[in-house]
């Protein structure tokens, strides 16, 4: 797991705030293309081992906090299948709807303590 992007990840769910796929790129200097499709599926695997470790851990998923910066701002559609592929999201949950509750819970646990343990 890249524990840069994580604690990054951490601190910007901790200000009850987003970040942009692009703007964490530059930040940790990953020196991604996102015009290439590997370089998407590079960023996205990163981010699918944090929501899965978060997962194993009993805590929202923390990759919630990365949007892409076109309209409609909010995850990428990989965020959704991987919440839906770990049960997650219920199918009958719409995706606005289910990102709108998961923000809160990320917001509410790492608001409150430290829970990298």
């Amino acid at each position: 797991m890249n524990n840069k992007m994580y604690k990054k990840l951490i601190e910007v769910a901790e200000q009850d705030t987003v970040i942009t796929y692009s703007r964490l790129n530059s930040e940790l200097g990953l020196g991604l293309n996102f015009e290439s499709p590997g370089d998407r599926v590079k960023m996205s695997d990163m981010l699918g081992e944090i929501s899965e470790h978060e997962f194993e851990h009993d805590r929202p998923l923390l990759s919630g906090v990365v949007i892409e910066k076109k309209v409609p701002l909010f995850p990428a559609h990989g965020f959704f299948s991987m919440a839906k592929k770990l049960g997650v999201q219920s199918p009958k949950v719409s995706d606005v709807t289910f990102w709108a509750q998961e923000l809160t819970r990320l917001y509410n646990t790492w608001r409150k303590n430290d829970n990298t343990k």
